[in-house]
């Protein structure tokens, strides 16, 4: 994918707007920055634009050189780290190594210890998730995220749970994928989740405070 498109994008809960006319263009090799407090929205246009939810007023289409994506497929192209989404905590690294790459590949850091060594967890392939940190836990979930086959990355409260050497980590490793992808940050304005962000949209601007009549 190398180009995503929203043309007045809404989005509602029962009779309650989440936001409403969204216009939006990005292009491989851009980023954008989605800024606003908690509960303003912005796990929800991350998950519209996922097509994990359908908008209910607008148009979103994906491009992939210039041959339009359908919905339905646009799974395959994306990668996505959000605190609602849970790693498998039954497996072992290399049990979910070999899970997860069974519908995504990575595109480096294959193996477990390769893997292991790239997020920084050396010696806990063979420990079952549920007993990592939640830091260790995070960069796990990151570094699926980063290093999967992916042109559209989206990534929600990246640094949550990280310590200061996790968010040195997340920053070493977001810049080495930003030339060829389209990279969406959502974030409570947090410098060092979107600091290499070339865009920035703020969603209390897109906010319809008048409910529906239903």
């Amino acid at each position: 994918m190398n180009r995503l498109l929203l043309n007045q994008v809404s989005k509602r809960y029962l009779t309650h707007w989440i936001f409403r006319n969204l216009d939006l263009e990005l292009s491989a090799g851009e980023s954008l920055f989605v800024n606003g407090p908690n509960g303003s929205g912005k796990s929800t246009l991350l998950k519209t634009i996922s097509g994990w939810v359908s908008p209910n007023e607008g148009i979103i289409q994906y491009y992939d050189n210039e041959q339009e994506i359908i919905v339905d497929n646009v799974f395959e192209h994306l990668s996505i780290t959000a605190p609602y989404l849970e790693l498998i905590e039954e497996l072992n690294l290399s049990e979910l190594l070999k899970f997860h790459q069974s519908f995504k590949p990575l595109t480096k850091n294959t193996s477990a210890k390769e893997f292991s060594a790239a997020i920084e967890i050396d010696h806990q392939i063979e420990k079952p998730i549920k007993s990592y940190s939640s830091g260790m836990k995070q960069r796990v979930k990151l570094g699926l995220t980063l290093f999967s086959n992916a042109s559209l990355i989206l990534l929600d409260e990246p640094t949550s749970n990280l310590d200061k050497s996790g968010v040195l980590w997340y920053k070493k490793n977001i810049e080495p994928i930003l030339k060829e992808r389209i990279v969406i940050v959502c974030s409570n304005d947090i410098k060092d989740e979107h600091f290499f962000c070339t865009k920035k949209i703020d969603l209390s601007n897109y906010k319809h405070h008048k409910k529906l009549d239903l």
